[in-house]
């Protein structure tokens, strides 16, 4: 009797610290519509907060959580998002970015940054970027 006790407690544990685990508690996905960047032929197409774009170049400035999707021949998406601990979320939802002059996403700054993926995704760069300490990475998705 007491080692059935023992055991059912155990499990009862196991399955508390499973059930903590796992779901989407204390992470930050994005929901529909919230933080979004859809890119197209002709640039893309941005909602939310902390994004700029200049032509077909998105910068995220804000943490967050942001789904990435759509197709560009000539983009880039550029995190650059200043501070300590900053929490920084990329779902990659069957995007495809093209840079023939660099990193297809380039991150300049952020920490903490989780990247999920959806569906086919795919990155290509061109020209090698110079990196901090003189040398050159031909990356598609670069962090400094």
């Amino acid at each position: 009797m007491k080692k059935k006790a023992i055991l059912c407690g155990l499990m009862l544990l196991a399955a508390l610290l499973l059930a903590a685990c796992g779901g989407t508690g204390g992470e930050k996905v994005a929901a529909g519509g919230e933080n979004t960047i859809r890119f197209t032929e002709g640039g893309a197409e941005i909602s939310g907060s902390g994004l700029a774009r200049s032509g077909s170049v998105v910068t995220i400035s804000k943490p967050g959580s942001y789904t990435v999707s759509g197709k560009t021949l000539d983009g880039q998406l550029v995190v650059d998002v200043p501070g300590e601990g900053v929490e920084l979320e990329l779902m990659l939802d069957g995007v495809s970015i093209t840079n023939l002059s660099g990193p297809a996403i380039h991150i300049e700054t952020g920490k903490d940054l989780k990247l999920r993926f959806r569906g086919e995704n795919s990155l290509t760069s061109g020209t090698p970027v110079m990196t901090p300490d003189g040398s050159s990475s031909g990356a598609a998705l670069y962090a400094e």
